[in-house]
């Protein structure tokens, strides 16, 4: 199973760094689950995240901990549910405003590399095969936001964020661009928990757009990963036509040409008090 990133003690510490609580939420099972919690105003307040849990809390624990930790606001976001009647029992209702992506993609790295090129759309192989001179650099937090910032149409982390990535994550944290030539072409944002890289954030330049280079950086980026022992590749959201944003239906058509199974969530689960 993928061990998603906001269930990862990397992770969780890095969002320390944020200022934010880290809450341990108990399960009627073996396993714990873990939930930030962020601080939004005045007397303590707070907001509580549980995010991609595969099992649902100790409902009677968790408004404990609540209680405890002042939080008003709570969202949970769950790679799947137990029972969706608890759901509803303890006031929590579907919430038309998700934090995270509902749907992703996600490669089977276990699968030989013959079979990962098997799987790819033909419009792929013929983009990585006419990229082949492409080469991919890992660079430093503040040389991809140069890069990212005027080749993104909305949004980018700040520089401080991204240096502590690095230090708390380490070489589990890469910021990679790839090049034909001196020419940057894409960049990704890769994580990496104990078994899943997560293609958690990319650019393409407007000469990458015109090369499809991009392509070839995915390809070989699938394949270094698998080489580092990684069991899964997700490529962190896709459009979902239940909460629908037009803006990821071109990112979504190039995501899905890399042989990858669509998982769906549950959707966002929001409470008062």
């Amino acid at each position: 199973m993928v061990q998603d990133i906001r269930q990862n003690q990397l992770w969780l510490a890095y969002c320390k760094t944020k200022g934010y609580k880290i809450l341990s939420i108990p399960t009627k099972s073996t396993k714990t689950i873990w939930g930030i919690a962020i601080p939004i105003g005045f007397f303590g307040l707070k907001m509580l995240k549980i995010q991609r849990a595969v099992v649902d809390p100790d409902w009677l624990e968790l408004k404990r901990i609540k209680r405890v930790n002042r939080v008003v606001s709570t969202i949970i976001e769950p790679q799947k549910i137990n029972s969706r009647n608890n759901y509803k029992k303890w006031g929590y209702r579907l919430s038309n405003f998700p934090y995270l992506a509902t749907k992703t993609v996600v490669v089977d790295l276990k699968q030989t590399e013959k079979d990962l090129w098997h799987k790819l759309s033909e419009n792929s192989k013929r983009l990585v095969k006419k990229n082949e001179k492409l080469k991919i650099r890992e660079v430093s937090g503040e040389e991809f936001l140069e890069l990212w910032k005027p080749n993104s149409k909305i949004w980018t982390m700040k520089l401080i964020e991204m240096e502590e990535i690095k230090k708390v994550l380490g070489d589990k944290s890469k910021y990679l661009v790839s090049y034909l030539g001196d020419e940057p072409q894409s960049g990704i944002i890769l994580i990496e928990t104990n078994n899943t890289a997560y293609y958690l954030h990319s650019f393409t330049t407007k000469e990458g757009r015109k090369t499809g280079a991009h392509f070839k950086m995915v390809w070989e980026v699938l394949v270094e990963e698998k080489k580092r022992g990684m069991s899964f590749f997700d490529f962190e959201g896709i459009y979902d036509k239940r909460w629908p944003q037009k803006k990821w239906l071109g990112f979504t058509e190039f995501k899905k040409k890399f042989g990858g199974k669509t998982i769906t969530f549950p959707g966002c689960f929001h409470r008062w008090f």
